[in-house]
C-alpha cells in the first residue's frame, strides 16, 4: 500500500489502503500527518491510523516535481501508546525557547540529525503557507469546521517536531474554532500566528545571495505580475525562480521581500 504526496500535500492513496480504512482521500489527508509520516520512516517506527499500525518507508523516486511516495505495511497491533498520544500527553513547556534550541531538543528526543530536522521544520512552513489560503476562505465563510479540522492538523505537525512554542499558538486557534467563538477573535488569533511565523523566519532565514542577473529577472518577473495580475504565468515563471534560488516562495509579496533583503 502506498501514499503519494506532491508539495506536502496527500495527492493519492492506495485503494486497497482507503478501502482498509473504509475512509476516501480527502478524510485520509486529514487523518494523516506528513511530518509524522516522515519522521516514523526515518526511525523506522510504527505509524497509527484509525486504530492499525503500520510500517512506512520513504521510496526513492525521480522526478521534475516535489513528489514523495511512502509505502505502508499493515502490522500487528500493539498496545503500546503511539508517539502522537505520548505528545498529546505532555505538557508545554512554559519557558520561551527559540527556534533553534527548539530544533535542537527535536534531534535529540526523535534521535534523528539536525539536518534533517531542519528540512522537516522547512516543510512544516510550507504546509503553513499552503494551509494560509484554506484559513483565509475559511474565516470569510465562518467555516468553524474548516477552521478546526485544519488548525488541529498544524497543531499535530508543529508538536511531532517538538515545536511548542508554534502549537500553543495552533492549540488556541484549534480549541477556539472548535467552540465556534467570535469569528473576528479567531481572524486576530490567525493573524497572529502567521506574524509570528514570519518573524520567525526572519530570525532565522539565512539570506540568500542572488546573482544580479537573476535579481533583474526576478524584477523583471514582478513588473510583468503587477501589471498583467497573471496569476497563472507567475507561478509559472516562480517555479523556475525557486529551482534557481532552491528556496520555496509563496506570493508576490514574499519574492519582493526576497530582492529588497539582497540589496
Amino acid at each position: 500500500m502506498f501514499i503519494i504526496l506532491r508539495n506536502s500535500k496527500i495527492e493519492a492513496i492506495d485503494k486497497k489502503l482507503a478501502s482498509l480504512l473504509k475512509t476516501d482521500l480527502y478524510t485520509i489527508s486529514e487523518v494523516i500527518n506528513i511530518i509524522d509520516l516522515q519522521i516514523k520512516s526515518l526511525k523506522e517506527e510504527t505509524l497509527k491510523i484509525n486504530n492499525y499500525l503500520f510500517t512506512v518507508k520513504e521510496e526513492t523516486v525521480l522526478s521534475t516535481q516535489d513528489i514523495k511516495i511512502f509505502s505502508l505495511s499493515l502490522k500487528k497491533q500493539h498496545k503500546t501508546a503511539t508517539t502522537t498520544e505520548k505528545i498529546s500527553s505532555l505538557e508545554i513547556s512554559k519557558a520561551q525557547t527559540t527556534l533553534e534550541e527548539e530544533l535542537i531538543q527535536a534531534a535529540t528526543e526523535l534521535g534523528v540529525d539536525l539536518e534533517t530536522i531542519k528540512e522537516l521544520k522547512k516543510e512544516l512552513f510550507n504546509m503553513f503557507k499552503t494551509e494560509k489560503e484554506n484559513l483565509k476562505k475559511a474565516l470569510e465563510t465562518q467555516d468553524y469546521e474548516t477552521l478546526h479540522k485544519t488548525a488541529h492538523k498544524l497543531k499535530g505537525a508543529a508538536l511531532n517536531l517538538r515545536l511548542h512554542n508554534i502549537g500553543k499558538f495552533l492549540k488556541e486557534i484549534d480549541e477556539s474554532s472548535r467552540k465556534k467563538e467570535d469569528i473576528k477573535k479567531l481572524s486576530s488569533l490567525i493573524e497572529n500566528f502567521y506574524k509570528y511565523i514570519h518573524k520567525l523566519e526572519a530570525e532565522n532565514k539565512n539570506k540568500i545571495n542572488i546573482p544580479s542577473h537573476i535579481a533583474k529577472l526576478i524584477k523583471e518577473t514582478l513588473k510583468e505580475y503587477k501589471s498583467s495580475k497573471n496569476l497563472k504565468k507567475f507561478n509559472k515563471d516562480k517555479k523556475y525562480i525557486e529551482k534557481i534560488l532552491n528556496t520555496k516562495i509563496a506570493s508576490p509579496q514574499e519574492l519582493e521581500e526576497l530582492i529588497k533583503e539582497n540589496k
